[in-house]
């Protein structure tokens, strides 16, 4: 990812079948880990690399095209210091580089911490998303929401 250095990802695995019927299933979880050699992000600090990085994408994410959106909703587990201890997507952009680049910025995101977490990690939403055109490209973030 350019400008944020590299971004630890883990990945669980489930998969299940039967014997009987020759069927199988696996999905595939990936989270991203905040690197610990890169600073924490502000809100600020995310939209305006999300902005240089989004530019940078645009030739490829129009194509043909003459405009092109997407937003991906980003689940973050946020500890009592506000700091993201990982994310993962969870409704897609609908391109799969825009998920990575968002999921490894909300990873190094630090925020206000949840009213109520105490000591506890609290789970919330990210909202993060971009917009092409042939002359702009530019990030969109809404803030992290928590459940309750």
């Amino acid at each position: 990812m350019r400008g944020t250095g590299s971004t630890r990802m883990a990945m669980r695995w489930w998969s299940c079948s039967l014997a009987l019927v020759v069927a199988a299933c696996t999905t595939t979880q990936q989270y991203y880990l905040p690197s610990e050699d890169q600073p924490r992000l502000t809100t600020d600090l995310m939209r305006d690399r999300g902005h240089n990085i989004v530019r940078a994408e645009c030739p490829r994410l129009l194509g043909v095209r003459q405009a092109v959106t997407g937003v991906a909703h980003i689940r973050v587990d946020v500890a009592a210091d506000g700091a993201v201890r990982r994310a993962s997507i969870s409704h897609s952009s609908g391109d799969e580089r825009m998920d990575e680049i968002f999921g490894g910025l909300a990873a190094q995101l630090k925020v206000d911490p949840p009213a109520n977490a105490g000591s506890e990690t609290m789970p919330g939403t990210l909202r993060l998303g971009y917009s092409c055109s042939p002359t702009a490209g530019t990030i969109t973030v809404e803030g992290v929401d928590y459940p309750g």
